[in-house]
């Protein structure tokens, strides 16, 4: 054991080297002043930011429905399948609707019977007409004629849109040439009337649909618009037509747009449109892009080094999307700011030097 008589001159060694190992330090990134400059080339991130504006979008076929049923009833089979290219007037769906069935068959009937009144009528006004000429009957006998004529003529008509309507209603059939898209409901399914069946699209023109929000509608004119399906390249745009009101739940007015070069796309594809202008009014955000060099990851965080005077310094950014090798920022970076071009092997506080 330690005597008392020695404590004291322990304390005396071992306080000196605990208010060594306490005093000031620095972070774990900084380096060393003896470390040599690190040559560093400055990225341009531009000092005025490009007022953009990107929304999402869709492609639209020329023509697209939802075709339904005219009359409660069970679908007995779809006669297009999804996918399938069909032509103007081609029956899609069949189904058995009993009162459907019934009406047909009065319509039939009725049809039929006018059909025999009005060939009739056709004889008996020849007949008139001949008798008229030869001086036997007189003209009010003839105009009298002529209008029973017309009436019968008018029931075969009505008759005629009875049996088309009643049979409508017992089959679905294309309303233009396209292709079926989608089934909402299978076959031997019992369908009310109104019931949504297939939809149906176009395969010609095809157009792009963006909802724009109020406060870019003013520039839209004036702004240069561009378009992107999937993670393809950006493409030429044009402005057809905005819808014709503001929609006052979400304040955004419907913008239809269509490809300055003829591009095959694809309907019901998802899209982004972006309105590039001057006027901060026109797009309402302001987008920064740094070279993908610049970029630095540690776990969820990204950042770039920013030169100051002549030290790296750590600025955590927050990201958008990719476009080539540049990639933008939505959050964090400033006007005037220097960033590093390649931030590889850089640490937090090392010094620089500017590559010339």
């Amino acid at each position: 054991m330690l005597t008392d008589r020695r404590i004291p001159s322990l304390l005396a060694l071992l306080v000196p080297f605990f208010v060594a190992s306490c005093g000031p330090g620095r972070p774990p990134s900084s380096v060393e002043s003896s470390s040599p400059p690190v040559e560093v080339h400055i990225a341009a991130a531009g000092t005025t930011p490009t007022a953009m504006l990107t929304l999402p979008a869709r492609v639209r076929a020329a023509e697209e429905v939802t075709l339904a049923s005219r009359a409660a009833g069970r679908v007995t089979r779809f006669v297009a399948l999804e996918g399938e290219t069909v032509r103007a007037g081609q029956t899609l769906v069949r189904f058995d609707a009993p009162e459907a069935e019934r009406a047909q068959r009065a319509a039939r009937a009725e049809r039929d019977a006018a059909q025999l009144a009005f060939e009739v009528s056709v004889r008996q006004h020849a007949r008139i007409e001949s008798l008229f000429v030869s001086r036997v009957i007189a003209a009010a006998d003839r105009e009298a004629a002529d209008a029973q004529h017309r009436s019968v003529e008018a029931r075969l008509a009505a008759s005629e849109a009875q049996f088309s309507a009643a049979t409508a209603a017992r089959e679905v059939r294309a309303p233009f040439d396209g292709v079926v898209v989608r089934r909402h409901v299978d076959s031997g399914a019992d369908v009310a009337a109104g019931t949504a069946l297939l939809d149906l699209r176009s395969r010609g023109a095809v157009e792009l649909i963006a909802a724009v929000p109020e406060a870019a509608l003013a520039g839209l004119a004036k702004a240069t618009i561009q378009y992107q399906v999937g993670e393809g390249a950006w493409l030429a745009a044009r402005l057809v037509r905005l819808d014709g009101m503001i929609d006052p739940t979400t304040r955004t007015r419907t913008a239809h747009l269509v490809p300055v070069e003829h591009s095959a796309l694809e309907p019901g594809a998802f899209a982004r449109v972006r309105l590039i202008g001057s006027d901060a009014a026109v797009a309402g955000a302001s987008t920064w892009s740094v070279p993908a060099s610049s970029v630095i990851r540690r776990g969820a965080l990204t950042g770039v080094f920013l030169a100051e005077d002549n030290h790296a310094v750590l600025r955590w950014l927050r990201l958008g999307r990719r476009e080539g090798d540049r990639i933008e920022v939505l959050a964090g970076l400033q006007a005037g700011d220097s960033v590093i071009q390649q931030a590889a092997g850089l640490v937090d506080g090392a010094t620089l030097t500017l590559a010339r």
